[in-house]
């Protein structure tokens, strides 16, 4: 039906306009690049705006939000989702013309071959598990984002502290956050479960920078917390 639907919408093989486009204003900001099989490009964009987005976040988590920092993030938010559509639009143009893939920015010449360690590691910072999917092992990233759900579940209704249904890298920062308004009140078990949500979410960004590694390397992936062979 979806095929069906692209094929009726798109014209002699070339990427549609409409649905680049739409993707990224209805969908996530940049999500046409991924249509577009840009999947690096998207990749970028998508750290970017999620970075910014949580900045603005966290300063209305702080209390911040009625100041002028938190008024030019979300001005920044805006702006940059308003270019990302547009970027979608660019790219789809160059590629139905065959024409060089526009710089990001005007600046960045992003190189669709070549996978990049620091970008896999944003993505598992933002989603658990997410960039072992960028590395091409999506099983393994099923397994870490399901074993992360489940302890982020757990965590969530043993600890009133923890507001988040899974591990994110946003965890780590939101946890420290929420811990201190326990400080004080000898909630021992508290600081314990969240440390060790922390160490389990590091793990699988580290894990995905040696599988990243491993890739780009030739080498054998590594067995997931040393036992699970997994890819």
């Amino acid at each position: 039906m979806i095929e069906r639907l692209v094929s009726i919408i798109e014209e002699d093989g070339q990427k549609s306009f409409v649905i680049s486009v739409l993707l990224s204003i209805f969908v996530y900001g940049g999500l046409g690049n991924a249509y577009n099989e840009l999947f690096h490009r998207f990749g970028i964009q998508f750290i970017i705006s999620w970075l910014v987005g949580f900045i603005a976040i966290l300063l209305a988590y702080t209390g911040m939000s009625n100041t002028i920092i938190a008024f030019i993030f979300e001005i920044i938010v805006l702006v940059l989702y308003l270019y990302f559509i547009f970027d979608s639009f660019i790219c789809t143009r160059a590629i139905n013309k065959s024409q060089p893939i526009p710089k990001l920015f005007g600046k960045w010449d992003i190189n669709e071959d070549n996978k990049s360690s620091i970008i896999a590691i944003l993505f598992s910072f933002i989603c658990t598990g997410l960039g072992n999917s960028y590395n091409g092992l999506h099983d393994r990233f099923l397994m870490e984002f399901i074993i992360s759900l489940i302890i982020g579940l757990v965590l969530s209704v043993l600890v009133p502290a923890v507001n988040l249904p899974f591990l994110t890298g946003s965890y780590i920062i939101t946890s420290i956050l929420n811990y201190i308004q326990f400080i004080g009140n000898g909630n021992t078990i508290t600081l314990i479960l969240l440390v060790v949500g922390i160490i389990l979410n590091l793990y699988f960004i580290l894990d995905t920078y040696l599988c990243r590694k491993a890739v780009d390397s030739d080498k054998k992936i590594p067995k997931l917390f040393g036992i699970i062979n997994i890819n």
